[in-house]
């Protein structure tokens, strides 16, 4: 997976799940968790996206606060995941 397109693909997400399309000072670094853009029901819907765009399953111990603090958090966090195995 590109990284970029990762977080381009999270930040729409973002901008136009969550924010309802107000990006202004949205970056990858914006605190999402200290500003209150994100809680755990955001969380839940977030790891239902990830699992369709990208076919991952988010595992139990990736969903702690720090991997949902920001844009580069997460891109990374969906980086780390493997990629299922198709047989």
């Amino acid at each position: 997976m590109d990284r970029a397109l990762v977080l381009r693909q999270v930040k729409d997400y973002f901008t136009g799940r969550v924010l309802d399309d107000i990006d202004e000072d949205l970056d990858e670094y914006t605190p999402l968790l200290d500003w209150g853009f994100i809680n755990s029901l955001e969380i839940a819907q977030l790891v239902a996206f990830i699992h369709v765009t990208y076919g991952l399953d988010v595992p139990p111990e990736k969903m702690v606060p720090a991997v949902f603090q920001n844009l580069q958090t997460i891109t990374q966090m969906i980086m780390e995941i493997p990629l299922p195995v198709v047989h």
